[in-house]
């Protein structure tokens, strides 16, 4: 049987055939490897309108030789092989990933960017799932930006994948743990509100509803603002401590050259903030001889009140007054329950007595005081029922007869509503020291209006005291309390001048050296742009000393911020030009003018240096006041980095009401977590 004829074939032919493949083969590999080689490859500009998105992006080789190879054709030459090729160096990518970072796959080549001119190599990136969900966002966004999904942003990818019902699920969650946070409660409330929502018939859906999923959400013009930056755990509270802490604070927020921008130094009177040898002040001086240190002026308040007002004895009896009061109603339910049937049956409405003690004193005793004033007849009424029924023991009977005689001596009662109309003109100035906004200008403007007004108080009643004349009768009864002890009010002149010297003096060396400083009555000066006088001859010459001493101490910050010292002048001139022309100008009107603010650009930098004086640390103890809400004895095992974001959102965060879900979101959606808890990403591709 012939066999060949049906295409067996013998091992030596066999071999033979197939060495002759393998040799064409080889030869036809070598061959296109000799044509890739040689080959030029171009990037094709069809391929912009076959793939949307992709860019090239010429190098400067590539455009010399597009542009010699024009000037060659007009010349009519026939160019050269070497002159039209070029060195074709550019790269092509693709622009709709390189706009969706959080979404795209920055490994691939085309994202970072190509010189292999393939087309397979745009097909297979045009097809791959990480582009096809940046172009997806790409289209919603541009598809439905009318609608408030598509004025989210990325959100409605999340949409797009989840469904509607879902994502309204996940804006309520969110909205749910913001509002955790912002009000100061602990993380197990968030599992409660979401069963009372759910009560409430709103559709929370089933997932995200544990309080680790709360925990989980925490992702890591002319007027002064405070902004919260950080929150330390010192390891050492002496000086170099407090300066290693600060270091670490700014070094973690990205300002490794704070010393070169720092300004000003603001603290309370602790020795080690402001000790003279070796403080923080001092310490952080060093490196910055132009800083200027300032002891907070709600501070400075504070302790210029207590003393003065301790070192009178009627205020001591004030003092001691408030201490019974509030004793007697605080530590005794069953007094304060009586308190208030008292108050029922005669038709009045009683507050609890307050503490004299607190952050801060002024306000605290100023309140404590108006409480026992407006409920005076109250008070009185319920001590008389102690004393007459003689239910209580033999200390509160006697705390009781002693708090009744003085309510009804009508010399310390007189005394009591001078007192408290001095409490509020110092309450006035505490309140007003404690804003954020205030400037070295306004606080210096504040004491002053304050001593005028303890002057005037020396021989003009107060509201309160006016008020409390009219109301006793011509039997000496006030709110129908009979009045002991009732003296002609001349009589208490000299107490009352008594009282106001002593604080008076003691405000007058708390504050002196802000109104004695140089650098500080200087820039109170120079920013006091409704005192510059309107005469030409005078506004000439005036505060131009106080300018000179300014430029000269902050030299070196100026020169930092780019400043061009030497137009500080002539743009001063121009200012009190400016001013000559218009009248009422304030320095939040000059910063508010782009005009201005270009034609001044070198003389505002020193305005905004003067401007960030820290005038008073207010704002910090608002902070240590807001650690203590959130981090409470039931919060203990709160860590300091978990603090440090609640804090921000509880100090920095906007009012639930202005809260932006849809950033969260978005940022939630497209961040790098590979899972999502409750949700599988994988599901929604």
């Amino acid at each position: 049987m012939d066999l060949y004829k049906f295409g067996f074939i013998s091992n030596k032919a066999k071999r033979q055939k197939t060495e002759d493949h393998d040799s064409s083969n080889s030869s036809n590999k070598e061959k296109k490897q000799e044509y890739e080689k040689n080959r030029k490859r171009k990037f094709q500009d069809s391929w912009k309108e076959e793939f949307k998105g992709l860019n090239h992006e010429v190098t400067v080789d590539e455009t010399e030789s597009k542009v010699l190879a024009a000037s060659t054709s007009e010349s009519g030459d026939t160019p050269s092989s070497s002159s039209t090729d070029g060195n074709l160096s550019g790269i092509m990518y693709c622009d709709i990933c390189r706009k969706n970072r959080n979404l795209a796959d920055q490994s691939s080549s085309m994202f970072i960017g190509t010189s292999s001119f393939r087309k397979d190599t745009l097909v297979s990136h045009w097809k791959s799932s990480s582009h096809q969900r940046c172009e997806e966002r790409k289209k919603l966004q541009e598809s439905s930006s009318s609608s408030s999904l598509a004025a989210s942003g990325p959100i409605v990818d999340m949409a797009r994948k989840m469904g509607e019902d879902v994502e309204k699920q996940i804006e309520k969650l969110i909205n749910t743990a913001y509002f955790v946070c912002k009000e100061e409660m602990p993380f197990q409330s968030y599992p409660s509100l979401i069963n009372l929502q759910l009560k409430n018939k709103a559709d929370m859906g089933n997932f995200y509803r544990t309080d680790n999923a709360c925990r989980r959400s925490l992702g890591d013009n002319g007027t002064p603002e405070n902004h919260y930056l950080s929150m330390e755990d010192i390891q050492h509270a002496h000086a170099d401590g407090i300066v290693e802490c600060i270091e670490k604070a700014f070094s973690r927020c990205g300002m490794d050259d704070w010393r070169d921008k720092l300004i000003g130094f603001g603290s309370d009177g602790a020795s080690v903030n402001l000790g003279g040898r070796a403080g923080v002040a001092v310490k952080l001086k060093q490196d910055a001889n132009h800083l200027i240190i300032t002891h907070c002026v709600s501070h400075r308040l504070e302790l210029a009140a207590t003393n003065a007002i301790k070192q009178h004895r009627l205020m001591r009896y004030v003092q001691d007054l408030l201490t019974n009061v509030y004793k007697q109603y605080h530590y005794s339910p069953k007094a304060l329950r009586e308190l208030r049937q008292i108050a029922e049956t005669l038709e009045e409405k009683v507050l609890k007595p307050g503490n004299l003690h607190g952050t801060r004193w002024l306000p605290h005793v100023h309140g404590a005081l108006k409480i026992v004033v407006r409920d005076y007849m109250v008070i009185v009424a319920h001590f008389e029922h102690i004393i007459t029924t003689r239910s209580a023991s033999a200390e509160v009977q006697g705390r009781a007869a002693n708090v009744s005689k003085k309510l009804k001596d009508y010399s310390f009662l007189y005394m009591v509503f001078f007192m408290l109309d001095v409490l509020s003109v110092l309450s006035e100035l505490s309140l007003a020291s404690q804003k954020d906004s205030v400037t070295l200008g306004q606080m210096i403007d504040a004491v002053t209006s304050t001593h005028l007004s303890l002057v005037e108080l020396k021989s003009e009643n107060g509201n309160t005291l006016s008020n409390f004349l009219q109301d006793v009768t011509d039997e000496n009864c006030f709110k129908t309390i009979q009045l002991t002890n009732v003296k002609d009010n001349d009589d208490f002149k000299p107490q009352k001048e008594d009282i106001i010297g002593k604080v008076s003096q003691a405000l007058e060396q708390r504050f002196r050296s802000m109104e004695t400083d140089p650098i500080l009555t200087a820039a109170a000066t120079l920013m006091g742009l409704q005192e510059y006088p309107r005469d030409r001859d005078e506004m000439a010459t005036y505060a131009t000393a106080e300018l000179n001493l300014l430029v000269e101490h902050f030299t070196i910050p100026l020169r930092e911020a780019g400043c061009t010292i030497a137009n500080i002048g002539k743009e001063f001139k121009d200012l009190k030009a400016y001013l000559l022309r218009n009248k009422n100008v304030s320095l939040q009107n000059i910063f508010q003018r782009d005009d201005l603010c270009h034609r001044l650009h070198n003389l505002l930098m020193l305005m905004e240096i003067l401007l960030v004086f820290p005038i008073s640390s207010a704002c910090c103890e608002r902070g240590f006041s807001a650690m203590k809400r959130v981090k409470s004895d039931w919060r203990s095992r709160l860590t300091p980095e978990m603090l440090q974001k609640l804090l921000f959102i509880v100090i920095e965060g906007p009012s639930v009401d202005d809260f932006n879900t849809a950033r969260v979101m978005d940022r939630w959606w497209s961040s790098e977590r590979a899972k999502k808890p409750g949700f599988n990403p994988n599901d929604f591709m």
